[in-house]
């Protein structure tokens, strides 16, 4: 249990662990994994989905009720910069969830391309690389964000 002033979140002993990856898939090789990435989140509802290491270049994830992620050393979720046309589009979102947690990886966006108005894509800064809304007993721990809106 992790305690911190008025935080304190459990992890679950002996829930399932989605193992977020591709066989074979070299570190630096930028590859789209937001069907298998939201595949793991939806699976790993109650659980711990682990993303591997390697540049996962995603549309917007959604997080499920006590889910907890970490990111093997070297994993990243980059947005697609192909996506996002959204207004308020996040690489990953949890809204009105509970227990959540969210551990030492990175996540990059591509600022820049939400500022200008090109490829049909409005103008936001409301892109954001984690977005919390209603939710409820959450740790963000040891996490880099880049290039995100806010």
């Amino acid at each position: 249990m992790k305690q911190g002033g008025r935080f304190s979140w459990k992890v679950a002993v002996g829930l399932p662990v989605v193992l977020c990856a591709l066989l074979s898939v070299a570190a630096d090789v930028r590859f789209d994994g937001t069907t298998t990435l939201q595949a793991a989140l939806d699976a790993g509802a109650g659980g711990r989905v682990t993303i591997a290491k390697g540049v996962w270049k995603v549309d917007p994830a959604f997080i499920r009720d006590r889910t907890e992620i970490v990111f093997e050393d070297g994993a990243e979720l980059e947005a697609n910069p192909e996506g996002f046309f959204g207004i308020a589009d996040c690489v990953l979102s949890a809204s009105n969830v509970t227990d959540i947690a969210v551990r030492g990886g990175t996540i990059r966006m591509h600022r820049q391309d939400y500022l200008d108005k090109k490829d049909g894509r409005l103008r936001s800064q409301w892109r954001h690389g984690l977005a919390l809304r209603g939710a409820r007993n959450v740790l963000v721990e040891d996490m880099k964000f880049y290039e995100c809106g806010g």
